[in-house]
């Protein structure tokens, strides 16, 4: 299973790749003839190993994306409140509603680190103060 361990070091490789590029380019600029086409044959490499590592990092961030579930009627709210708010909330309300907790708990655990329960901890301490 995908974690945050391999987000981490898919991100340290693309790291790694950028200042391999940012360094070829420096080569690249002071670089004649034939040494110029050797640069920029190893850029159009690192581009590619780039877009591939990129390509990774996706498919490892979705993953994580379809392990964690917002299951709002199992952990936040009981059943009988979940039904009574309901009511005021169309598809299209709960469809928005969980594309946000999506992007906010990516944000916040898999770009800034946080711990998923910090996160949860955030977005009702947020609710709360926006509903009371």
């Amino acid at each position: 299973m995908a974690g945050i361990k391999d987000v981490d070091k898919i991100q340290k490789q693309i790291t790694d790749v950028q200042k391999d590029i940012k360094t070829t380019l420096t080569k690249y600029k002071s670089a004649t003839g034939l040494k110029k086409q050797d640069h920029i044959q190893k850029l159009k490499d690192l581009q590619e190993k780039k877009k591939k590592l990129e390509k990774k990092m996706d498919d490892v961030v979705s993953k994580l994306h379809s392990d964690v579930e917002f299951d709002l009627e199992e952990s936040v709210v009981s059943g009988e409140a979940m039904r009574r708010m309901q009511r005021f909330m169309t598809t299209s309300d709960v469809k928005n509603l969980k594309s946000a907790l999506n992007g906010i708990y990516s944000n916040l655990v898999l770009e800034e680190g946080f711990e998923p329960e910090e996160v949860i901890e955030l977005v009702m301490k947020y609710v709360k103060s926006i509903i009371v």
